[in-house]
């Protein structure tokens, strides 16, 4: 027997056989029960739909010996007839060679005659639209008062060719493209019962190919087939067909995304060793464009990709690593490559031009590039952030194991910056019960505060020392370094307002003045973890991390040490304990992908706490967040000092200078003329002010009681009082 290729044995007899078109069937089924078919019928469409097909079927639903009925049973003598097509009542005319005015008569003069055999004569009329003017004017009359045995079915691809007055007598069915997904699992379906094991990938490959025609489809599936034996991969059907892979697709894409030009003009090379059509692989990579900008900007539709699901995830993937900006840049700069390559003399030299121009917007200086540099800064800076969620509270710390154990003994150091004691300060503070107990409460920065702040108040003042940094301890351990800045701010103003206005007056302001220091410390800690909290950084900012890890910016050490900053404060919302550590260091090599991180001498706990525990990744993973390029830490402990302290004091206080005192109004003897002193001058002066700037009057003017009083010749004349004016 004579082999019978696919799209022939495959062929629909049903109507539940045809694929992608149930807006069609399902008319037809509901007209054929019902009774209500209509005389004159126009399929539209593109090639490989299902047009003649479905006009068959329905032939056969309308003669079938147990109908008309919308499910022919294929073995009546009708139906075997029809398929074969031997049957006298159903005629399928060529129009590309039967278009003329005489066909269209003899059709007419033969329309009038009763069916031979059947119940219905039904004409189809292939390629409707190669009918002449002429034919179709013939047709005019039959069309409009046909016999009540005849139906027409019209196919065509090019309905405008068909004359309005054929149109307007007829009811039209479009057809339309067959989507991908559809395609491959009817394709998977022939495959399982024709004995042949494909990989699904080299089925979305042949899917992709037949452009959503089943018959275009099929006879690619046919040829492969024959290739490959009943064993296909995904090579085999890119040898075959010539096509280019999906994953050369996607390999473009990603080197675009980290604008690598050597990847890009190597996708070209691959496509040019593999002897494929450069115009092609510019189409395929301008549709892979396409798709990326509508998942892009549209995530939530569903049928504007025409892809399998899986595809579907991974396109979805790999649009987050673009803005939608540079998306419609790429999508225009290769567009218009695609255009120029129809002209081209050396299509490679266009093809890699127009890709390296679009790998780097820095090439460019018009809008589109502009938008792609500033989405891209904003990627790596993470300027455009979403609200993040609160993060999770840490384990409570552990308490004491027994009493006399020094409570903070086992805390880490939380920063260096916000409060930097002396040594004396620190001796002091750890030589008093109470500023131990501050420094367990409130942390390092915070009870070395206090311990300045003892060491350089006394009297009243030092009393109060222990209640106040307990106070600002117990404001908000969580606070961190914005709490610890002000503490030592409160104690720092403490101790010189001591200094300057006497022991009880200090002591009387000292209390108000530090608390109203820690409750801004909390609210500024509160805002800080509240800002940049987030339990991990990849929660903090989803979908960027992994993404941006692919790629290669330039990085330099300038651009390291201006963005450390953030750095640090990216880190403390992942954890606290490991920003504090990282705050002591400072950023002073790059070596290749390592960021060389300087501790100074005094502060090798940190440097050896920073490799331990993962701190090192999470800080590796803040790096790839900001600046992007697979960056690592190397910590190192330096030969510099720790910060230097500010100078002390004569007497071992360690506060800032003391402020000279200021000198009082001392009357000049030579010009000192005798006269008292005008007790109400004052008055009077704040008076003709207020009448002067606000409109006032004044009403009565009564003197002072003590205006008689005098001081001492030589003394310092001081303020006069006033009892009232």
């Amino acid at each position: 027997m004579a082999y019978v290729s696919l799209y022939r044995k495959w062929r629909p007899q049903t109507f539940a056989d045809i694929v992608g078109q149930d807006h069609v069937t399902g008319t037809l089924v509901n007209a054929i029960r019902t009774g209500q078919v209509h005389h004159a019928m126009l399929f539209t469409g593109t090639r490989g739909t299902g047009k003649t097909s479905t006009a068959r079927v329905l032939a056969k639903a309308l003669n079938c010996e147990r109908g008309p009925t919308p499910e022919p049973d294929n073995t009546c003598e009708q139906c075997r007839s029809i398929t074969d097509g031997t049957n006298l009542d159903v005629v399928e005319i060529d129009a590309a060679s039967h278009g003329s005015v005489d066909d269209a008569r003899d059709l007419r003069e033969k329309a009038s005659y009763a069916p031979a055999a059947a119940r219905n004569k039904v004409y189809i009329v292939d390629e409707a639209h190669m009918v002449t003017t002429q034919g179709f004017n013939a047709m005019l009359k039959v069309l409009e008062e046909p016999p009540e045995h005849v139906r027409f079915v019209f196919c065509t691809t090019e309905p405008h060719k068909v004359i309005e007055a054929i149109r307007s007598r007829c009811q039209r069915h479009d057809f339309r493209r067959i989507r991908t997904a559809t395609l491959v699992a009817d394709f998977a379906r022939i495959c399982e019962a024709e004995g042949v094991d494909i990989e699904p990938a080299a089925l979305e490959l042949v899917a992709r190919a037949a452009d959503g025609s089943h018959r275009d489809g099929l006879s690619r599936l046919d040829q492969v087939l024959t290739y490959a034996g009943p064993k296909v991969t995904l090579a085999d059907v890119a040898q075959v067909l010539g096509a280019l892979p999906a994953e050369l697709r996607f390999d473009l894409a990603e080197a675009l995304a980290a604008h690598r030009v050597a990847d890009v003009l190597a996708c070209v090379e691959r496509v040019v060793d593999a002897g494929h059509d450069l115009q092609q692989f510019a189409r395929e990579a301008l549709e892979h464009l396409r798709d990326l900008y509508v998942l892009r900007v549209a995530p939530e539709s569903t049928t504007l990709v025409d892809v399998t699901s899986e595809t579907r995830e991974r396109l979805g993937a790999q649009a987050g690593r673009f803005g939608p900006g540079e998306l419609g840049r790429l999508v225009r700069v290769v567009g218009e490559t695609y255009m120029d390559l129809r002209t081209a003399t050396d299509q490679r030299l266009v093809l890699e031009v127009g890709l390296a121009k679009a790998a780097l917007p820095e090439a460019s200086l018009d809008a589109d590039a502009l938008l792609a540099r500033i989405e891209r800064l904003e990627r790596r800076l993470s300027i455009a952030t979403a609200d993040a969620p609160l993060p999770t509270p840490p384990a409570a710390r552990a308490a004491p194991a027994a009493a006399g154990e020094e409570p903070g003994a086992a805390t880490p150091p939380r920063s260096t910056a916000t409060a930097r004691p002396g040594a004396a300060a620190r001796t002091a503070a750890e030589g008093t019960p109470a500023a131990r107990g501050a420094t367990g409460k409130a942390g390092p920065a915070a009870g070395g505060a206090a311990g300045k702040a003892a060491a350089t108040t006394g009297g009243a003042a030092g009393k109060a020392d222990p209640a106040a940094g307990g106070a600002a301890g117990e404001a908000d351990p969580a606070a961190g370094g914005p709490a610890g800045s002000a503490a030592s701010a409160a104690h720092a103003a403490e101790g010189a307002a001591a200094r300057t206005g006497g022991g009880a007056a200090a002591a009387r302001t000292a209390p108000a003045a530090r608390a109203q220091a820690a409750a801004k410390g909390t609210a500024a800690g509160r805002g800080a973890a509240g800002k940049g909290a987030t339990a991990s950084v990849a929660d903090e900012e989803p979908g960027w991390a992994a993404d941006e890890a692919a790629a290669s910016v330039p990085v330099d050490l300038d651009l390291v040490r201006r963005s450390w900053p953030l750095v640090v404060e990216r880190v403390q919302a992942a954890s606290r304990v490991t920003a504090s550590f990282l705050g002591n260091g400072r950023p002073v090599a790059l070596e290749g992908r390592q960021v060389v991180v300087e501790l100074p001498r005094d502060k090798r706990f940190e440097a050896e706490a920073l490799s331990k525990d993962g701190r090192n990744r999470q800080v590796n993973d803040v790096l790839e967040v900001v600046l992007g390029g697979g960056l690592e830490i190397r910590v190192v402990v330096g030969d510099r000092p720790a910060a230097a302290e500010p100078a002390e004091q004569p007497g071992g206080q360690g506060g800032p200078a003391e402020p000279p005192p200021v000198a009082e109004f001392e009357v000049d003897p030579a010009n000192d003329e005798g006269r008292p002193l005008d007790a109400d001058a004052d008055a009077r002066a704040v008076a003709d002010w207020a009448a002067r700037e606000l409109g006032g009057q004044v009403i009565e003017e009564r003197p002072n009681q003590g205006a008689g009083r005098r001081d001492a010749g030589s003394r310092a004349r001081g303020r006069p009082r006033r009892s009232g004016s």
